[in-house]
């Protein structure tokens, strides 16, 4: 991971701009022209948006490199995609292509809620946010090269029909999509998870959605404790259990990536990014930005501003 700043003046979301009756986009990186970067035709956004620059996706994305490395901007970070990995992006997640000058292959998927894995989310909508579908499907797995000759000869078949059948094996082609999808989750679960046969914990995912809904205004461990119905002692083994991490350290790592985002894309002043995040006081939320972070929200969003990059 190479942790460099970046922003951008405002971050459109991308939504699903293809035909409606075709949940899913198969392509190779590799040909996608630098100097007019786009999700190929059919996906590029109305408002003329440049892919280059940071932006949500309202779909799901999966890249699997098969050759080379390239940089990849992802919430904040800039991580070297390189050869054998699988690279999963959420919705809602933030993220943006780099121009690239070295030689690298990787297929790109992009594809609709509706076909992702039974089981695969906790909760049973399209909207569910990021911060539980990463704990389901991590953001980039290593994967073995045998693994990744599977999954590059199963793109390569579904490229195939995407090509030579696009009307009439649609339905087959979906199927086949959705096989993939299943196989790439599978592979990034055990790549990254010692018990890859074990379920998460319902109850960890029902604390997620809870911060999700209540971080701006609530981080006092123990109304989530009650809210939950157990002991502030059972809920941070469970997390620690889930994320190495105490509940109050989740709750703040969660209130940090939107204060960034507030302080880096909404315009928003530091007073007024407080403020929505529930702190009492400018100078306490200071307080608590730099214990995190290790700069003062002034520092971050200078160093973030478009200005700074210049």
């Amino acid at each position: 991971m190479i942790n460099k700043g970046h922003a951008a003046a405002s971050v459109p979301v991308v939504g699903w701009q293809g035909e409606k009756a075709k949940p899913y986009r198969l392509f190779r990186l590799e040909e996608l022209k630098t100097s007019s970067l786009s999700l190929t035709s059919g996906f590029q956004p109305e408002d003329g948006h440049n892919p280059r620059l940071p932006h949500r996706i309202g779909f799901h994305a999966m890249m699997v490199v098969t050759h080379g490395s390239f940089d990849h901007w992802l919430d904040f970070e800039t991580y070297r995609f390189l050869k054998n990995q699988l690279i999963y992006i959420a919705p809602n997640q933030i993220h943006h292509f780099i121009e690239r000058k070295c030689v690298h292959k990787a297929w790109i998927l992009i594809f609709r809620p509706e076909l992702l894995p039974a089981g695969l989310l906790h909760l049973e909508s399209q909207q569910t946010p990021w911060s539980i579908m990463s704990y389901r499907w991590p953001s980039i797995t290593k994967l073995k090269s045998k693994q990744v000759r599977l999954l590059d000869a199963q793109m390569d078949f579904l490229s195939n029909l995407q090509v030579n059948y696009p009307d009439s094996l649609g339905e087959a082609a979906n199927h086949h999509v959705s096989a993939i999808i299943a196989m790439a989750f599978e592979l990034a679960k055990k790549g990254t998870n010692e018990k890859a046969d074990c379920q998460i914990n319902n109850r960890f995912f029902d604390l997620v959605q809870l911060i999700e809904e209540s971080f701006r205004f609530r981080r006092d461990v123990k109304w989530y404790a009650n809210q939950l119905d157990c002991s502030t002692k059972t809920l941070n083994r469970l997390c620690q259990q889930e994320t190495g991490k105490t509940v109050k350290a989740f709750l703040g790592d969660r209130a940090i990536i939107e204060a960034k985002r507030l302080l880096t894309y909404g315009g928003d002043s530091i007073s007024s990014v407080a403020e929505k995040l529930g702190f009492t006081a400018t100078t306490n939320f200071a307080r608590f930005f730099r214990g995190e972070t290790g700069m003062t929200p002034q520092e971050f969003k200078s160093a973030s501003s478009p200005k700074s990059r210049s």
